[in-house]
């Protein structure tokens, strides 16, 4: 063999060394058979969303603090009353916002100008019937006006018991597939398992449509349950024999 074909041998088998010295763990003042191995991998599986968030508000703007307040108390009161008629208990609805502010202007060398005062309340309303979501949120739309502003609705899965513990399979699974090619590869083979954490992954909705309703149209709003990504990462740590 020539010292140039020498050479690059003894490089390669340092790379070699080297990443897999980043990926074998051996505890200080261990023996040579008291190496680690840990790897991270993922799982994940899709369930579909059964209920829905809502987070709506009412906004009303008069030339008093007091008249808005109480203009958007008037339209907040009809919308509880419609998600009341559907059924909607109270722990499901929770205010989030209630503020009065006044509505500045600039008028040129006039300067800053009060025009009037802004009300504002929100509220988070859960749908637990993802069924009625549609005719809800039209409902709400109709009670609310013009004062009503859907800001933002969110799909969710309820109940995930069963598809967390399916992804978790799925994860440590990866995680040991990954260890053993690891362990494999500098000739060892996989010990017990001594060390496994979860993190919270990303349970994203897929395909989600919904939008304001028309409050004099009298249809429904479009509501599309979508898919939910249920994922769970974990790292776990095994000693090699």
């Amino acid at each position: 063999m020539s010292n140039n074909a020498k050479i690059g041998l003894a490089l390669a088998s340092l790379l070699v060394g080297y990443v897999l010295g980043a990926l074998i763990k051996w505890p200080i003042g261990g023996t040579h058979n008291d190496g680690t191995v840990r790897v991270n991998a993922s799982g994940s599986v899709m369930a579909t969303p059964d209920q829905m968030v809502v987070d709506l508000s009412v906004r009303s703007k008069r030339a008093s603090s007091a008249e808005a307040l109480s203009s958007a108390s008037a339209s907040m009161t009809k919308v509880i009353a419609a998600l009341d008629a559907a059924a909607i208990v109270k722990k499901d609805m929770s205010t989030t916002q209630m503020a009065v502010e006044p509505d500045i202007t600039y008028e040129g060398k006039e300067g800053q100008k009060v025009s009037g005062y802004i009300a504002r309340q929100s509220l988070r309303v859960t749908v637990r019937d993802l069924k009625k979501s549609s005719e809800l949120l039209s409902k709400v739309s109709a009670a609310g006006g013009n004062d009503l502003i859907i800001e933002n609705t969110s799909l969710k899965v309820s109940s995930k018991n069963s598809a967390l513990a399916e992804a978790r399979l799925k994860a440590i699974k990866a995680a040991r597939a990954k260890a053993a090619t690891y362990a494999e590869a500098t000739g060892r083979s996989l010990g017990p398992v001594l060390r496994i954490t979860e993190s919270s992954g990303s349970n994203t909705v897929y395909s989600v449509r919904s939008a304001a309703a028309d409050s004099t149209s009298g249809s429904n709003v479009p509501v599309e349950p979508g898919e939910a990504k249920i994922k769970v990462i974990v790292d776990a740590t095994w000693r090699l024999n």
